[in-house]
């Protein structure tokens, strides 16, 4: 058997530049992993040639509607493995929170099964069928800190220098990513966004400078269809000893990057008593 850990991520910038012909957007955005993580076993089926899911999680589907499951039956078509293999998913990860749970277990199971059954396959393979995943997935292959383009698969590796804390509130509400995107209107694109990347890539060497340049171009949309989000982070902003706030992808997540741990312990204190809410203290990765 083999154990991984399977973590979370957060966009500490994210613009969406335009729609494309085949249905997805032109992004770019800066990814960044926290330890806020899920557990994924794995383990050979010696009586079985299928792929079988279980999972803590009622919400998370156990066929191939969950990502892991397709990474799974992916690799092992494309190496002609024609073993069976137990995926088990202890989820921590809130489904639906715009932190890339279901993407991030694909591609754990991408790198477990490499392993476990020797295949030997090449981190440039891997991200072949990563792609073919989700977008999001090559970037789970990495982890740390990376610029994405494109769909979210061409990446750039960051220095991952300051690491920082987080305070992390998941309103305990999936929301739809598809929906929150039809809400985009490109013709009103303002100019002035087309370069807040450059200005953000000069400042990732400063958590102060990285908590006042932190831009979600989704998060005005989240904030329209989900009011209760925007007084969150109001409250967060409140806060002495919180540095920037940020919708993390298209929500329902917010985070807010903190000046140290003490201070993010008391205020995740205080949140936990104000909010019917999961309120995390996780630091980068």
């Amino acid at each position: 058997m083999i154990k991984l850990k399977s973590y979370a991520k957060i966009n500490l910038f994210l613009d969406v530049k335009r729609k494309r012909k085949d249905g997805y957007h032109d992004i770019e955005t800066i990814f960044q992993t926290i330890n806020l993580y899920d557990w994924i076993s794995l383990e050979v089926c010696s009586k079985s040639k299928e792929i079988l899911m279980d999972s803590d999680c009622s919400q998370l589907p156990l066929d191939e509607g969950n990502l892991a499951y397709k990474a799974a039956k992916l690799v092992r078509d494309y190496a002609g493995v024609r073993k069976g293999v137990q995926i088990e998913i202890k989820k921590r990860i809130p489904i639906g929170g715009g932190l890339g749970g279901g993407s991030s277990n694909a591609a754990t199971v991408l790198l477990g099964l490499n392993k476990m059954w020797n295949l030997n396959l090449s981190l440039q393979e891997l991200f072949g069928l990563a792609e073919r995943i989700g977008a999001d997935v090559p970037f789970f292959l990495w982890g740390g800190r990376c610029l994405a383009i494109g769909r979210g698969e061409k990446l750039a590796v960051l220095p991952n220098k300051p690491f920082f804390w987080i305070l992390l509130i998941c309103p305990g509400f999936a929301i739809s990513t598809k929906e929150i995107y039809e809400k985009l209107n490109f013709k009103l694109t303002k100019i002035e966004n087309s370069n807040k990347i450059t200005h953000t890539l000069n400042c990732l060497d400063n958590t102060y400078k990285i908590g006042e340049n932190l831009f979600n171009k989704l998060e005005e949309k989240v904030f329209v269809l989900y009011p209760q989000l925007k007084g969150i982070k109001g409250d967060l902003l409140g806060e002495e000893a919180i540095l920037g706030c940020l919708v993390s992808g298209s929500g329902s997540s917010l985070f807010g990057i903190v000046k140290d741990r003490k201070e993010g312990k008391k205020i995740k204190e205080k949140f936990n008593k104000k909010y019917a809410a999961d309120v995390y203290l996780v630091k980068t990765v």
